[in-house]
């Protein structure tokens, strides 16, 4: 029995309004485009009616969030959604100066992040924890500009970074074959058969797609060259490229295996070309995470940053499961323990 005076939580723990409508402002952050994302939204809506949380928050989709107001200052923001949804609430949070705990609840493909928190995978629990939880865990952030080179035509001085151009990575990224994987992909979705026909296949899309075109002949090589702090340079012909803050890349590769989410670090792993390793061979070793132990073919490094990378050609960059920029040169940094996401 509770003690004289005191409540009884609710069953399934989430937190009912007060007397009156004085609710904590939450906003809720959707993208009506994530898998499973429209089903998790109706069941938090009812959620949060049935305990008096919906009047005083409100529901706003990824892409209108820049037209919210500027004076805007939720008290807990949630995203419905996948990686990509995450990533896009981070964003605007940071970009506002909103430092409100972040909520999840996974709809998304991959849910890659939310797997590697530890959220629940039940959406009931997941939506509990996001409505009502009070476990917090603060995790880094890494933080990519477009980066100009000597001979480009947009800048002139030597690696220079564009100001007010810093876009926010969650989870983890990738340049060449995965962001060409990834690009084809987002192509795809856009047609409505392709989207009814890969629902059942979930994040095994993605590995299909990395298939075929490993068995389509020739790949893009990327001529990189990396600058890490202490001075050092990575001179090498690449297939991949991965920039990790967590293990995990869409499909269930595991590309940074040593990633660890509140570590301070930046985990770059970079899979050479041109070493007669079977290309098979080395789709097989990301999938499973074992490939550090292929030295000749794999660079690992684990760095507080900044990193700097300068590529052969303009590239799409795959940042939390979506396409951005395309550029021949980033700059990466990590913000340690910059996004405070609500565990439990």
């Amino acid at each position: 029995m509770p003690p004289p005076g005191s409540k009884e939580p609710p069953a399934d723990g989430l937190p009912r309004g007060a007397a009156g409508g004085n609710v904590a402002p939450i906003l809720f952050v959707y993208n009506e485009r994530s898998r499973r994302g429209p089903a998790a939204l109706r069941e938090l809506r009812d959620a949060a009616e049935r305990r008096g949380l919906a009047g005083g928050s409100s529901f706003t989709s990824i892409g209108d969030l820049e037209r919210r107001p500027a004076g805007d200052s939720p008290e807990r923001v949630v995203a419905v959604g996948g990686d990509g949804t995450v990533n896009a609430a981070v964003h605007w949070m940071r970009e506002r100066g909103i430092h409100a705990p972040l909520g999840i609840v996974p709809g998304g493909t991959g849910n890659n992040l939310a797997r590697g928190l530890g959220i629940p995978r039940s959406r009931s629990d997941a939506i509990a924890a996001a409505l009502g939880g009070a476990a917090t865990r603060r995790i880094d952030l890494l933080r990519y500009r477009p980066l100009r080179f000597p001979g480009s035509a947009e800048r002139s001085e030597p690696g220079a970074s564009e100001p007010g151009l810093a876009h926010s990575m969650v989870q983890g990224g990738a340049l060449g074959f995965p962001a060409d994987v990834a690009a084809r992909y987002e192509t795809f979705r856009r047609r409505s058969a392709f989207r009814l026909a890969a629902y059942p296949f979930g994040g095994l899309v993605y590995r299909l797609l990395a298939l075929l075109g490993l068995a389509g002949g020739s790949l893009p090589v990327l001529r990189l060259e990396a600058s890490l702090p202490g001075g050092e340079r990575i001179d090498a012909d690449a297939l991949a490229v991965f920039v990790g803050n967590e293990p995990t890349l869409g499909g269930g590769f595991r590309p940074c295996p040593r990633a660890i989410l509140d570590d301070g670090n930046l985990d770059l792993c970079i899979v050479r070309a041109g070493t007669g390793r079977s290309r098979f061979l080395l789709f097989r070793e990301v999938a499973r995470g074992t490939h550090l132990r292929l030295e000749r073919e794999v660079l690992y490094r684990q760095t507080r940053g900044p990193v700097e990378l300068r590529l052969s050609r303009r590239t799409p960059l795959l940042a939390d499961g979506d396409i951005r920029l395309n550029e021949s040169g980033y700059r990466l940094e990590v913000e340690p323990g910059a996004v405070e996401v609500l565990v439990g």
